[in-house]
C-alpha cells in the first residue's frame, strides 16, 4: 500500500517506508536456495522457494506489484534492481520446474508466473535472453514438461464441444477465471488479446 501511495502521490516518505519492508525481504529471499530433499521425497518436485508447493507462492504478487510501483525510486536511489530481477527470474524458473502441466495446478502456477514476468525488463536486457517476453511466453504459447501454455490448455484440456473444464466446479471455475484475469494483464501490458484469439474462452 505504501508503494502504491508513492506511485500515486510521489510521497518519498511512503517510498522509504515501502523500501524498508521490500528490500530486507528480497535480500533474504535472494540468499534462499532452491529446495532440496533427502532421497526420493514425494514432495520434492513441487516445493517452492518460499512455500511447500509452487502453487502457494502468493507473496510474489504483492512483491512484484510493490516493486513495480517503487521502480523509479529504486533507480533514483541506486538500489540493486538486478538482484531483485534475478530473484524474480529464479522464482519463475522454480515455479515452472515444480508444477504440473495438467489440471488447475497449471493455472495456479501461471498466476504467479505472469506477475513475475511483468516485473522484468525485456529479454534483450539480460545476458541469458530470458526476460519479460520469455516468461510471458510460458503462459501464452510455449509449453514445457511442467507448465502448459494457454494455447495448449485451451486446445487440449477443455472439452472442445461444451467448453467445460474437466474437473469439479470449484476447480473448473477457478481455471477459467485465472485465464481471463491473466489474459487481461497480458493485454494491458502487451496488447496481445488472448480472449479474441480463443473463442472457446468466451464459450
Amino acid at each position: 500500500k505504501a508503494a502504491f501511495l508513492y506511485w500515486f502521490t510521489g510521497d518519498l516518505a511512503a517510498a522509504r517506508f515501502a523500501v524498508d519492508i521490500l528490500w530486507p525481504y528480497v535480500l533474504g529471499m535472494h540468499h534462499r536456495q532452491n529446495p532440496d530433499t533427502f532421497e526420493d521425497h514425494s514432495q520434492a518436485h513441487i516445493l517452492g522457494i518460499a512455500t511447500f508447493e509452487v502453487i502457494h507462492e502468493r507473496i510474489t504478487t504483492p512483491l512484484t506489484v510493490a516493486y513495480d510501483f517503487l521502480y523509479p525510486h529504486l533507480i533514483e536511489t541506486g538500489e540493486d534492481v538486478a538482484l531483485i530481477q534475478n530473484l524474480f527470474k529464479r522464482w519463475a524458473d522454480r515455479i515452472i520446474e515444480g508444477g504440473f502441466a495438467q489440471g488447475n495446478w497449471n493455472l495456479h502456477q501461471a498466476k504467479y508466473l505472469v506477475g513475475l514476468a511483468l516485473a522484468l525488463e525485456p529479454d534483450k536486457a539480460y545476458e541469458d535472453g530470458r526476460g519479460q517476453e520469455h516468461y510471458l511466453a510460458q503462459f501464452t504459447h510455449v509449453s514445457s514438461a511442467n507448465q502448459a501454455c494457454v494455447e495448449d490448455v485451451i486446445s487440449e484440456q477443455y472439452d472442445q464441444e461444451t467448453g467445460v473444464w474437466p474437473e469439479s466446479p470449484g476447480y473448473a471455475f477457478g481455471v477459467t477465471d485465472n485465464i481471463l484475469r491473466l489474459a487481461q494483464l497480458v493485454y494491458n501490458a502487451t496488447g496481445e488479446d488472448l480472449v479474441a484469439r480463443y473463442p472457446l474462452l468466451e464459450k
